[in-house]
């Protein structure tokens, strides 16, 4: 849900996986199919990845359809995102499980306070999420919440980077550079770089991220 140009997806196409890649933003689909022609013709993907442009909060999907959603960054967005929790429970399977991550609020009022452009461009957030607010949210339209982390403080310096020299990153040599350092650090997975940020995590974590099931 929100796959933009399905960053998430092409990794997990690497396996025998059945994935789509849903979004309402056709731009972000287009960059995602293109990504995945490369990727296929380098023999990197195995699995089948389906690209559908639509509304969240009317899936084109029968009830009980899909296995397992994840949904990261993208309620901050969504005007009405009670009515996208209650669609995605919809599609979901009973037993299915989906992972639910949102900005955190010290992070993110610390990007607000340093751009002005970061939460008044096209399609930027429209509200900051107070942890309980979010959990109660979710149980609410039926989940049940398994577990909460806090994560990704690798990213939290590179949108303080982004607000500061610019919202849009081409423009900051600085900020691109650690942008591809981040990049690198993902892609190469380092025991020593992911216990490194398990420790940060627990100082200036980027992102909350929950864990529910939809109950049997």
């Amino acid at each position: 849900m929100g796959a933009g140009d399905g960053r998430h997806l092409l990794e997990w196409g690497r396996q025998h996986y059945n994935l789509i890649a849903f979004d309402i933003a056709r731009y972000d689909l287009k960059r995602g199919k293109y990504i995945q022609g490369l990727m296929n013709y380098h023999h990197q993907l195995r699995g089948r990845i389906d690209w559908i442009e639509g509304d969240g909060n009317n899936m084109p999907f029968p009830d009980n359809t899909l296995d397992r959603m994840i949904c990261t960054e993208v309620l901050e967005h969504v005007p009405d995102y009670r009515e996208l929790l209650t669609e995605m429970l919809r599609v979901l399977k009973p037993g299915g499980s989906i992972a639910f991550s949102v900005p955190t609020p010290f992070s993110e009022r610390i990007y607000w306070a340093l751009s002005w452009g970061y939460w008044h461009s096209e399609g930027g957030h429209v509200r900051i999420f107070m942890p309980q607010q979010l959990i109660k949210a979710i149980r609410e339209a039926g989940f049940k919440v398994s577990a909460v982390r806090y994560k990704h403080s690798f990213h939290a310096p590179y949108w303080v980077l982004r607000c500061a020299f610019g919202v849009d990153n081409e423009r900051s040599l600085i900020t691109r550079t650690y942008f591809r350092v981040l990049n690198l650090t993902i892609v190469r997975q380092s025991r020593w770089m992911n216990r490194l940020e398990a420790l940060t995590d627990l100082i200036f974590p980027k992102s909350m991220v929950v864990y529910a099931r939809k109950p049997r």
